[in-house]
């Protein structure tokens, strides 16, 4: 049961980070571009468009290389000292917090939009 869970938060961790990644490239360029942080407020115009996208993919690398990071070293530790059930268990919980970090990144970011006097 180790494997999978580990091999799957390692592959999302690094969409994440390659999501983020994309999304800071994609702050300088035209908001109408099929990728990013497509909300109405985002999309409000340019300024909103470079500001979400901007940090939102800030967050997400920031939170995909920490996914990685505990992965590989806290993961990993708790399945070679206390075995499988315990590295499982930690797998589950970096990719949970994983998740709960990129909703966040969401909610963070719409936040922004709104005290800047969006919609």
């Amino acid at each position: 049961m180790f494997e999978p869970v580990f091999i799957v938060t390692i592959v999302i961790a690094s969409a994440v980070i390659v999501g983020g990644l994309c999304m800071r490239e994609r702050a300088g360029k035209r908001r109408d571009y099929a990728f990013g942080f497509r909300t109405e407020r985002a999309l409000a115009d340019n300024r909103s468009w470079k500001l979400a996208n901007g940090l939102c993919g800030r967050l997400w690398v920031i939170s995909g290389a920490a996914a990685l990071t505990l992965s590989a070293v806290v993961t990993m530790f708790a399945y070679i000292v206390a075995g499988e059930t315990a590295g499982a268990a930690s797998a589950w919980a970096v990719l949970l917090m994983l998740i709960a970090a990129v909703w966040s990144s969401v909610v963070i970011v719409e936040k922004k939009l709104a005290s800047m006097g969006g919609q």
